[in-house]
């Protein structure tokens, strides 16, 4: 099916060119909002930038963001923080803020819903969860965004995806995003288009879910982005400086009144897909991406030594409740890794991170990033990290470090129900 004359990337596309409008296939003079890496990236981006040119001009350095990362050698720090700091960055490697780059710029208040981000990580399309447009950059093209402060962008072809119906206990983002990419052919069929998500599913998620299905979707390769609605620029006011929210609700009404009135959204755009949530199941991949399903439901799954839950609130809660303070199976490591140290604070606050310590977790600085596991070692998580992981959704992944293999937290509970009755 043919995309709508007037998509929502087209739209925020369009206005950082100074054009009216835009569609697919049009190409554009974009100027971005922000550059967007971790310190990997940055090394890319400084190796990029001496090979093309020597000096900043008129570029985007005072919007870069350039966050810290466990994998940066001492040797490689200090010239990349010099690198960082003379280009004018927002953020230099600060070892404060620390974690997973999307994470971080939203609450550092840097990042809004109609902006439009070059990133040099996949993570970052996470933000797409609040309708930002997220361009996957690479570092040349990102190098020549220090010498001026515009790059070429031809506008994609969008598909429009409705999530509709209540989503089933245990079940999230990671569930969510598997079924939209069978819902569009697979993963090679959804690759090349934004992909634009809504529904009464959506509308239901909280913003930090939104945000992770998106980022779900674009470590496959696939752009995506949910529309804002109130519950999302109230969420972002709330965390910029001294924000409540409660002063974007009436600009947004109004936003969206004027889009109305305008035209400019195509109304009637047909769908390209439709998925009814209810009737999703638990559901597990081999890593890497596209790897092959796994069902973790059965009493017979593959057996692991590692777990890793790496993520942000809404994922520790779910993994966490899925635990319920229960030892973790014998022999099994639990490494715990918050996507940044808010996240990290308000787990402490809530309780998460006391409940994960006493299953006998170890709590790893925001944004760690393990190494690769050994070749015949296997791994349940949720945050892609090497060839031999499993790859799942949270509450499966904790699940998982309760029975030491893959399993979904019911099966786990029938199983210690049964284990009690034969007591």
């Amino acid at each position: 099916m043919t995309a709508p004359k007037s998509s929502r990337v087209a739209r925020v596309l369009a206005a950082r060119s100074g054009k009216p409008s835009a569609a697919p296939g049009d190409a554009l003079d974009v100027i971005p909002d922000r550059l967007l890496m971790d310190g990997e990236g940055g090394l890319a981006l400084a190796d990029a930038f001496h090979r093309t040119t020597k000096r900043v001009r008129e570029g985007l350095g005072a919007r870069v963001i350039m966050l810290d990362s466990s994998r940066l050698g001492r040797r490689e720090r200090p010239g990349l923080l010099e690198f960082a700091s003379g280009m004018g960055a927002t953020i230099a490697l600060d070892p404060v803020l620390s974690g997973w780059p999307s994470q971080v710029a939203v609450e550092e208040g840097l990042v809004s819903a109609d902006d439009v981000v070059c990133a040099l990580d996949p993570e970052a399309g996470a933000l797409g969860g609040l309708g930002t447009v997220v361009l996957a950059t690479a570092p040349d093209v990102a190098a020549s965004l220090l010498r001026r402060r515009s790059m070429p962008v031809t506008v994609p072809n969008t598909a429009r995806v409705a999530i509709n119906g209540r989503l089933p206990r245990w079940l999230g983002p990671f569930e969510l995003a598997l079924s939209v990419i069978d819902a569009l052919g697979g993963r090679e069929s959804a690759r090349g288009r934004v992909i634009e998500l809504s529904g009464e599913a959506i509308s239901a998620l909280p913003v930090d879910d939104r945000m992770t299905l998106c980022g779900v979707l674009a470590r496959a390769g696939i752009s995506a982005l949910v529309p804002p609605d109130v519950a999302t620029r109230t969420w972002l006011a709330a965390r910029h400086p001294g924000g409540t929210g409660d002063d974007v609700v009436s600009h947004l009404t109004d936003s969206a009144e004027a889009d109305a009135e305008s035209g400019d959204v195509d109304q009637d755009a047909r769908l390209d897909a439709e998925v009814d949530a209810s009737k999703l199941t638990p559901a597990a991949l081999y890593a890497p991406w596209p790897g092959d399903p796994i069902d973790p439901t059965g009493e017979e799954t593959s057996s692991i030594q590692q777990v890793i839950l790496g993520g942000r609130l809404s994922e520790l809660r779910l993994a966490a409740h899925a635990l319920a303070e229960r030892p973790l199976h014998p022999g099994l490591h639990l490494v715990v890794i918050p996507a940044s140290r808010r996240v990290l604070v308000q787990a402490m606050e809530e309780g998460l991170i006391t409940a994960f310590v006493r299953s006998g977790a170890a709590i790893m600085p925001p944004g760690f990033a393990p190494p690769n596991a050994p070749k015949r070692e296997r791994r349940v998580t949720n945050v892609p990290t090497g060839a031999n992981d499993l790859l799942a959704g949270a509450a499966v992944v904790g699940a998982s470090a309760l029975a030491g293999r893959l399993v979904d937290p019911e099966t786990v509970r029938r199983e210690q129900r049964r284990a009690a009755s034969i007591r």
